[in-house]
């Protein structure tokens, strides 16, 4: 029956479609958890080393004004 062989096509389409959907979210998911490693990466090493040099720079422009005068 042709209604029957286009059934099969169809369910034969939308699980091939289905499959590509999972490889795709999975690939988007491992691309999110990078980010956020990335980032949490950052935030714990990045922005201690960032408040260190700003501490330093401030203390190095404070010495020189205090040689200054």
């Amino acid at each position: 029956m042709v209604f029957q062989e286009e059934i099969e096509k169809f369910k034969q389409r939308r699980a091939e479609a289905n499959k590509e959907l999972k490889k795709t979210r999975r690939k988007l998911q491992q691309e999110i958890d990078s980010l956020q490693l990335r980032t949490t990466i950052l935030n714990i090493a990045g922005m201690p080393l960032l408040v260190a040099a700003v501490g330093i720079a401030l203390a190095v422009i404070r010495k020189q004004k205090t040689k200054a005068q």
